[in-house]
């Protein structure tokens, strides 16, 4: 009688009423028809012997389950345990090996956008350098032009200088023989123009001579009248013919020498006309040789401003591509971070199910 009321104890402490989940139902239920079956043939030795049995053999099974329980449940810890620190400790190296590598590739981009600067920098001193040279080259070339454009007109005015000069004396020569040539004429005429009346009047004393012995004295004191005034009139004649011989001889020296002087001062002003042209020449070349030489450094400077521009660009495109990397980086670390996370909440997750 005392195992059979510690066996129907035992059967209602160990009751499945309570119990929450499928397998506690059916333990509590099996121990419930254990406790039945004692309380309904708890008498016969026989059948307290089984139930005895029984109830020893779920205990002991009981006992074994949990303590294979609380071993699984303590190596999946420790395996959890251990899985966690492997998963932080990969996370970590990851983490570190994405800094470093995000460290590398930043400090690649910067010295490849500084390299690129120093580069373009480079490039643009050797062409303004250049520009520099051409410009130089240029501005020789130009006054060496002008140089030698200055003497080719220096030498062309001097020369039509001495060819204006030259044709000057010619003239003046030419005008001097003339007068001379005209003097003599007018010397040759007089005489010629004397000898007429010689003539004349010879003639006329003759045929006064002829009219009559009567008036021989009348016609000799005429003809001696008019071979005096014949003779008076023809030196008149003369001294006229030598004045105006001598005022064109005069008048032609004095034009030879106004056109002398004419010519000189048209080939003075030639040559000044030259000189100027040439002074305007140089000073025009200079002044084309000056907006060239600054259009030049101009262009040199605009060239030097593009290039430090596009040097400027080209650091803040290197510059705006590190940083895009760097955040597109830092993303994909959190990315994988919180990846890594909800992998390690879901299988906290399942093992909670599979112990709880």
């Amino acid at each position: 009688m005392a195992s059979n009321s510690s066996t129907n104890s035992s059967s209602r402490s160990a009751s499945g009423v309570d119990a929450k989940t499928p397998s506690g139902q059916m333990s509590g239920f099996g121990w419930d028809q254990l406790g039945q079956i004692s309380e309904k043939w708890g008498d016969n030795e026989s059948m307290a012997g089984i139930i005895i049995g029984a109830m020893v053999d779920g205990a002991i099974t009981n006992i074994n389950a949990g303590a294979n329980l609380q071993f699984e449940s303590s190596m999946a810890e420790l395996q959890s345990q251990l899985q966690m620190s492997m998963e932080e400790l990969k996370t970590a190296n990851q983490l570190e090996l994405i800094g470093a590598e995000g460290e590398m590739a930043g400090e690649l981009v910067d010295k490849q956008g500084q390299w690129g600067v120093n580069n373009i920098l480079a490039q643009g001193d050797v062409d303004i350098n250049k520009l520099n040279a051409m410009g130089q080259n240029s501005l020789n070339d130009i006054n060496a032009q002008g140089a030698v454009d200055i003497n080719k007109l220096n030498v062309q005015g001097q020369n039509a200088l001495n060819q204006i000069g030259a044709q000057g004396d010619v003239q003046k020569d030419l005008q001097a023989q003339k007068g001379q040539l005209d003097k003599e004429m007018a010397l040759v005429q007089g005489d010629i123009d004397v000898n007429k009346l010689n003539v004349a009047g010879q003639i006329a004393l003759n045929q006064i001579n002829q009219q009559g012995a009567v008036d021989i004295n009348k016609l000799n004191v005429q003809g001696q009248n008019a071979l005096n005034q014949i003779g008076a009139q023809g030196d008149v004649n003369k001294d006229l013919d030598r004045q105006k011989g001598d005022m064109a001889l005069e008048q032609i020296g004095a034009r030879g020498d106004i056109d002398k002087d004419l010519q000189g001062m048209k080939g003075d002003q030639a040559l000044d006309q030259i000189g100027k042209r040439g002074e305007q020449d140089r000073l025009g070349m200079q002044t084309k040789g000056k907006e060239d030489r600054l259009g030049m450094q101009t262009q040199g400077n605009e060239t030097r401003k593009t290039t430090a521009a596009q040097g400027d660009q080209a650091v803040r495109q290197v510059g705006a591509k590190g940083d895009e990397d760097r955040k597109t980086q830092n993303n994909k670390t959190d990315n994988e971070i919180r990846l890594r996370t909800d992998a390690r909440g879901q299988a906290g997750k399942q093992g909670a199910k599979f112990f709880g």
